[in-house]
């Protein structure tokens, strides 16, 4: 890949969020590197100023943020090194065990990461490695670390350089970890590993979807799953699996080019709450919410400091 195909690649607005509940916490990048936190608690959103600067990456670095026992958030420093850092229950932000690993990725590297469901403290993290193959870090402990897990997973191996990253668990009868990506023509796929061991293909496959096109995922329940990914017209899709059986969802609407997208939710299949953070033009750059209870609607227009 050329260094301006990296470049092109590497310069897009980083988005992130987690929840708890109907709290939530919003990620994202400035123009000068810096990582900035928005909060919306009980409805009323705050920050995102120039104070809410948490740490700072290399511009256009992705995001991915977990939120267990604390915040974790994840990027890519200089170097291409990726970065955590975590915020204890006293609100002070520090360090996070994965830098000790001092993992170099590929230049275009994206990268996702999630808890796994039904456990107290264990997450899993996704990155591009220069051969173009993702790699998986795993965390079972956080006062034990993390560490590199199976080299080359089957049936994930290379990836589309660049390609966007999603992923979520859910525990059911067992643990099932569900990883999407973009393979090098250009399908968004579905990987699972099964019991924390056995990686195979899953059932969703999209052809020849907008290349690098940005991907977040997340589960309202044990047995219901929502992707979202941005189509060739620049609009923003989702696709709904329930009982392991995948459908094109209700949600579609328009965003900038080269917009990343972030979701989060709570709730059962029954009373499903999801909220989908993108670009869309407000205030040119600003990040804007959508929200479903039953039906989507427009949420926040432009999230602060717009």
């Amino acid at each position: 890949m050329s260094t301006f195909g990296a470049q092109q690649i590497r310069f897009r607005c980083a988005i992130a969020a987690v929840n708890f509940s109907h709290n939530i916490r919003i990620y994202s990048q400035d123009t000068s590197g810096g990582i900035r936190e928005v909060a919306c608690d009980n409805g009323n959103w705050s920050d995102g100023s120039e104070r809410e600067v948490i740490s700072y990456g290399i511009l256009g670095s992705p995001i991915a943020a977990i939120c267990k026992n604390m915040i974790h958030i994840f990027y890519i420093g200089e170097g291409n090194m990726v970065k955590e850092i975590c915020r204890d229950a006293h609100g002070r932000w520090h360090e996070g065990e994965l830098n000790r690993l001092k993992i170099q990725v590929a230049q275009y590297s994206m990268l996702c990461a999630c808890p796994l469901a039904g456990t107290n403290n264990q997450m899993r993290l996704y990155v591009q490695m220069v051969d173009n193959n993702i790699q998986e870090y795993g965390c079972d402990n956080e006062k034990g670390g993390w560490s590199k897990m199976a080299s080359k997973m089957a049936g994930i191996g290379r990836a589309l350089p660049g390609t966007g990253m999603a992923c979520t668990s859910k525990k059911d009868r067992e643990m099932c970890i569900r990883l999407f990506c973009q393979d090098d023509q250009m399908n968004i796929i579905e990987n699972c590993c099964r019991d924390g061991k056995r990686w195979g293909a899953g059932k969703l496959s999209i052809e020849k979807a907008l290349p690098r096109t940005d991907l977040t995922a997340t589960s309202c329940s044990e047995s219901e799953v929502r992707l979202y990914y941005i189509d060739r017209d620049n609009r923003i899709k989702e696709m709904a699996c329930s009982s392991d059986r995948w459908g094109h969802g209700q949600f579609d609407q328009p965003c900038v080019s080269g917009s990343q997208v972030a979701a989060v939710s709570w709730g059962n299949e029954r009373d499903c709450n999801i909220r989908v953070y993108f670009q869309c033009g407000q205030y040119v750059t600003a990040i804007s919410e959508w929200t479903y209870n039953r039906k989507w609607e427009e949420g926040k227009t432009a999230l602060p400091p717009a």
